[in-house]
């Protein structure tokens, strides 16, 4: 007759004697609790973190989060740590409390974690909306989706705190297996090694009679490691406002764009003044022009007139003419020094 031995099959375990201290100094979970993310600090006011932001946490969706609730290491999705058992918000924040497990390679990240070398929390989220606090030159994440909790042994948020509450193993008692076996001392002798996964053993008993004994199917004990998804509590916001739908942009894109603008206006307001300037040298320029030929045309004139009068007999000249020529002629050079001094008075203001 062949009796089956029931082995706990979806866990390492380490057959132990009855020293209960051995599991508490070689835990295989570790239960840590604190705040995942803070949002008031403890006066009331907004708590803003070391980008300059705040996450508005009443308006933080964390149904799909419950459905999936992993705590992985520094947001490194691949590379999961645990899971969080209980979610609920405050007036500070965000508290959580999960389960970190010791897995095959990420031994050192747990042991930092049991002995307190870390002890912040941090979360990724999916913006969908936020606020700039033009008081406190800051945004507030006004809307967002969370997608996971990190161990973060360098947070945005310095005061996202937890500690160690407990720890549990998922070890097995060698008195555990022998009770519910039945097994004697001499079978317990005569299992293989203390660190076993997944094997089921069967020992040959001595057939006291001839005729074969049906096998009798034992039930197989899991053990309760595993927990139901945390029901997520419900926590009416303190914020009666609804928040602002802004556009999807990140802070590094708005800053982008306000530098952006600033240059273009920057542009635009060079290139009127340029423009403006040009029209004013141009209308000086064309003045200087015209009182410049005015004095071309006077000269002519007078020499014109000049030569008439020298070419004409004195029994035939005009008097009266010739003293309304003199008269042009003196109105003349006295418009044409002013305007001489005119011009070389502005060119001494603008020196």
């Amino acid at each position: 007759m062949e009796k089956d031995i029931k082995i706990y099959q979806h866990a390492d375990f380490k057959l132990l004697d009855n020293t209960s201290d051995i599991e508490k100094s070689n835990p295989s979970v570790v239960i840590i609790e604190g705040y995942a993310s803070m949002y008031k600090n403890a006066d009331g006011t907004r708590y803003l973190d070391r980008d300059n932001e705040s996450v508005s946490i009443p308006f933080l969706n964390v149904d799909n989060y419950t459905k999936n609730p992993v705590v992985v290491y520094n947001h490194d999705w691949g590379d999961v740590m645990g899971k969080c058992v209980e979610i609920r918000k405050d007036d500070k924040g965000l508290y959580v409390k999960a389960e970190i497990h010791k897995l095959t390679g990420r031994e050192s990240a747990f042991e930092a974690v049991h002995k307190g070398l870390i002890k912040t929390f941090s979360i990724g989220f999916i913006s969908n909306g936020y606020t700039y606090l033009d008081e406190e030159d800051a945004f507030e994440i006004s809307s967002a989706e969370l997608i996971e909790i990190s161990l973060a042994p360098v947070p945005a948020n310095a005061d996202a705190l937890f500690t160690v509450t407990d720890t549990k193993s998922l070890q097995v008692r060698k008195s555990l297996i022998k009770e519910q076996n039945n097994l004697s001392c001499e079978d317990m002798d005569g299992m293989c090694s203390l660190n076993t996964k997944g094997v089921t053993m069967a020992k040959n008993a001595e057939q006291e009679k001839k005729e074969e004994v049906p096998v009798v199917e034992v039930e197989k004990v899991e053990p309760e490691v595993e927990k139901e998804v945390p029901v997520v509590e419900e926590v009416k916001p303190t914020v009666t406002e609804t928040p602002t739908e802004s556009p999807k942009l990140s802070v590094e894109d708005l800053a982008v764009q306000i530098v952006r603008a600033n240059e273009i206006a920057d542009k635009a307001r060079a290139d009127a003044e340029a423009e403006e300037k040009l029209k004013a040298d141009k209308a000086e320029q064309d003045k200087v022009e015209a009182e410049k030929q005015r004095g071309i045309d006077a000269l002519e004139y007078i020499k014109e007139r000049k030569e008439a009068i020298a070419s004409t007999p004195v029994s035939e000249l005009d008097v009266e003419a010739i003293e309304d020529f003199y008269e042009v002629i003196s109105d003349t050079v006295e418009s044409i020094d002013k305007k001489v001094i005119e011009a070389v008075t502005a060119a001494q203001d603008k020196e």
